[in-house]
């Protein structure tokens, strides 16, 4: 890093091939031995690289910093519009850009940052919502008076007498008597936070190291979360992304229920020659695996969470009852079929659209 402190970096974007590419690479010489940080954007016009964004990666990926895969990205015209373009998140530590830049070792930062529940209660200028699944501001930070502050009962805001700033007090700063649960827990005889302790399904599984218990209701550690075939414990199955997109991983031994009534009761599973066994998509353990078969679809809101037969199209549906089943789907009586809800009210009808492309 320069003497001074200051960090450099040096973007560079461009929607064709560099002509004068030697040039510039000789002039960011000095700049990489100062430690300055050198991305490249290839800006596309469109959703998939043709031959021109092809030549301009080509001609601009060897100009950045090493590692060049993390220095450089080749996106659409839609995502440098939108608010987490690169160039928006050049100092958030969770972009793929930002965390090259960003003081992340630093005991403060945006709150909407923290992306995990344990991170926020780290800064206490911060709060976990469990309805917004974010790390938001401290309902306290805005009382700059300490009459005002301390009267917050109900956001349990007291004042630092130090920095003079209006700060949520730790709720598990308690003697270990009164560690409140779920949010705290006691280890080696002190209260401290339970780092499964959300208590709601949505806010649980968005932390990989906490899975939600559909028996006991409540937030749990989550055993299986190795990240490789032999570290998967006892109590866990390694299941394999037959797609070979990477998305293999360590999940809870499934369908091991010994009764029928026990077995059906997760959609994943089925009863079958006398024991529990998977469902033809009950096989697959995560939704990103479930979301490989056309013939499947996720359901999150099922306890346990399930991979399940994905709802047919509605003009495959012949029988009336089951196209008025499906919400989405328009019985139309007058052909017999079942249809899109949002044609319900066509005519047969043939269709043109046609788009000006000469612009």
């Amino acid at each position: 890093s320069p003497e001074d402190g200051r960090r450099r970096a040096v973007y560079i974007i461009s929607d064709g091939k560099l002509d004068d590419a030697n040039r510039i690479g000789a002039e960011l010489d000095g700049l990489h031995a100062s430690k300055a940080e050198v991305f490249g954007i290839v800006v596309r016009r469109f959703q998939n690289s043709d031959v021109v964004d092809q030549e301009a990666e080509k001609t601009l990926k060897p100009l950045t910093s090493a590692p060049q895969d993390d220095h450089f990205i080749n996106i659409d015209m839609d995502h440098l519009a939108s608010e987490d373009n690169p160039l928006s998140t050049i100092c958030d530590p969770t972009a793929p850009f930002g965390k090259y830049l960003s003081t992340s070792a630093a005991a403060q930062r945006p709150c909407y940052q923290y992306e995990a529940r344990r991170d926020c209660h780290t800064d206490r200028g911060c709060a976990w919502s469990d309805l917004s699944l974010q790390c938001v501001g401290s309902p306290c930070l805005p009382h700059c008076e300490e009459s005002v502050c301390v009267g917050d009962v109900l956001n349990n805001c007291g004042w630092d007498a130090q920095d003079e700033v209006c700060f949520q007090k730790n709720v598990c700063d308690v003697d270990a008597s009164e560690c409140p649960a779920p949010e705290c827990v006691v280890e080696d005889g002190s209260c401290v936070l339970n780092p499964c302790g959300m208590t709601t399904v949505e806010a649980c599984v968005m932390d990989e190291a906490c899975k939600w218990s559909c028996e006991a209701e409540m937030c749990v550690a989550n055993e299986c979360t190795a990240t490789d075939a032999a570290s998967c414990g006892s109590a866990c199955e390694w299941y394999e992304d037959d797609h070979g997109d990477g998305h293999d991983v360590c999940a809870a031994k499934r369908c091991t229920a010994l009764q029928e009534e026990l077995c059906v009761a997760d959609l994943n599973c089925e009863w079958s020659d006398n024991e529990c066994a998977p469902t033809a998509c009950g096989k697959y353990p995560t939704e990103q695996l479930c979301s490989h078969d056309p013939m499947c679809r996720y359901d999150a809101t099922a306890c346990p969470a399930a991979c399940v037969p994905a709802t047919p199209s509605c003009n495959s549906i012949t029988d009336s009852c089951e196209c008025h089943a499906h919400p989405e789907c328009f019985w139309l009586a007058s052909q017999e079929t079942c249809v899109e809800g949002q044609y319900g009210a066509c005519p047969t009808l043939d269709l043109v659209v046609l788009f000006d492309g000469s612009g």
